[in-house]
Parts: C-alpha cells; structure tokens; sequence
C-alpha cells in the first residue's frame, strides 16, 4: 500500500510549472482518489472534448506499449471512453476505450486500471478476457508494478503524462488556457 511519501516522490518527478492558487478540489483533497483521476483521464482520452487534444492521449499511450503488441487500426479511426465497465466475473475497468465500429458486447480495445494507493490486487485476466479476445490491458500507478499477465503493462502515471506533455510540445498544440490549466 501506498502512502503520503510515494505520492510526495511522484510530485516531486513532475515537472515545474507556474505557481498557481488552490482549487476547490486541492482544498477538498479530491486529486488522491482513483475515481476522480479517473473521470480527468476519461475527460482528456475522449477526442471530441473542448480540451482540443483531439487523440493525443491515446497516441501518448499506445506510443508506450510493447513493441510487439499490435494495436487493431480501427482504433484509430473512432473510439469510445468509458468508465467503470462491469466485467464477466463482476470486475469494474476503471477506463475502457472501444473501437466505434465494435458492438458493445464484443468488448474493448484497450483497457486501463487506475491505481493511486491501493495494491494491484485486480483480477486482469478477467478484465482482458470480457468481450474481445484482442484486449490491452494498462495499469497506471504511482510506482511501477509488475504482472506476470500476458498483454498487460505497467506504468507510472508521471511516465504516461510526461509523454502526453512531449507529444503535445512535439506537435505544437495550443489548448484553451482552462484546460491547460486542469492538465498541469
């Protein structure tokens, strides 16, 4: 289990930006809770968004899977977030994103599990094997983990968003100021 050192460390790895004032969600403590940075992720992977980062954070993210794993190229073309799916054992994907053309009961493309300060305890063999046999599965945690499942990688969340961030400087994109403010 995680606790206030490792989310101190992750802090600290991020890069330097201007200092800002508190928000609401600062003052409430909400950042630390998975179900919330959850909701920001599905917020920035979904394309259509006023965010205007279009698919950047699906290119930032497959731009880190393994060599070998083949992403389906109608990904590309159009997709759905979703959150909390319920799995075929009763699991709940934290994000699910879907290629358009699939039916929602085939299943997902690429699923990602969310973890802030809680053990990788999640059956993920369950969360790839729902629906769709062609299922990526990502964990995102503070500190890498490691799984012996097959088609499942681990990263940090300061690894997966300083990658968005050099994807977004590489492209030269400009965003309203409101969401390059929620993004840092």
């Amino acid at each position: 289990m995680g606790n206030v050192n490792d989310l101190q460390s992750f802090l600290q790895k991020l890069p330097e930006y201007d200092k800002r004032e508190l928000t609401i969600f600062d003052i409430a403590g909400y950042p630390h809770y998975e179900n919330v940075i959850s909701n920001f992720y599905e917020f920035f992977f979904t394309k259509d968004e006023k965010h205007g980062l279009g698919d950047l954070f699906l290119n930032a993210l497959i731009s880190l899977f393994p060599i070998d794993w083949i992403v389906p190229p109608e990904l590309q073309l159009g997709y759905a977030v979703k959150r909390e799916e319920t799995t075929e054992e009763n699991g709940r994907r934290d994000i699910s994103i879907r290629c358009n053309n699939v039916d929602a009961s085939v299943g997902t493309a690429i699923v990602i599990e969310n973890k802030i300060y809680h053990s990788l305890i999640n059956n993920l063999k369950d969360y790839k094997n729902t629906g769709k046999k062609n299922t990526f599965c990502v964990v995102l945690s503070l500190n890498t983990l490691k799984t012996q499942e097959d088609k499942v990688v681990c990263l940090t969340h300061y690894d997966f968003l300083n990658r968005v961030l050099e994807l977004k400087k590489e492209e030269s994109l400009t965003i309203p100021s409101k969401y390059e403010f929620i993004l840092k």
